[in-house]
């Protein structure tokens, strides 16, 4: 969806800036909205946002949430035919 694009384009920008008032607002915009994903059955839109509220976590020093967000999304993925992601999220752990 076009909002879970902005969300996560703001989160990864308010990383990137080092913005601490803007990552706080961005991981909370971004739970609630993989939160509203699921709920609506948008899968992939919801492992874009799950990917960005990872990176968010590593950026904010929460890296032991972001490493089992990734381990259990990078799973889930796989399981649901969406390599591409799954292997993303792979990624990143290994980083």
């Amino acid at each position: 969806t076009v909002r879970a694009a902005m969300v996560a384009a703001f989160a990864r920008y308010a990383a990137d800036a080092g913005d601490t008032d803007g990552l706080s607002d961005a991981r909370a915009e971004l739970a609630a909205l993989a939160t509203e994903l699921e709920d609506l059955g948008l899968v992939p839109p919801r492992y874009e946002a799950q990917l960005a509220l990872a990176e968010i976590e590593i950026a904010a020093g929460d890296s032991a949430a972001a490493e089992q967000r990734l381990k259990d999304l990078s799973a889930e993925a796989r399981d649901n035919g969406f390599e591409r992601i799954s292997k993303r999220a792979s990624d990143l752990v290994a980083s």
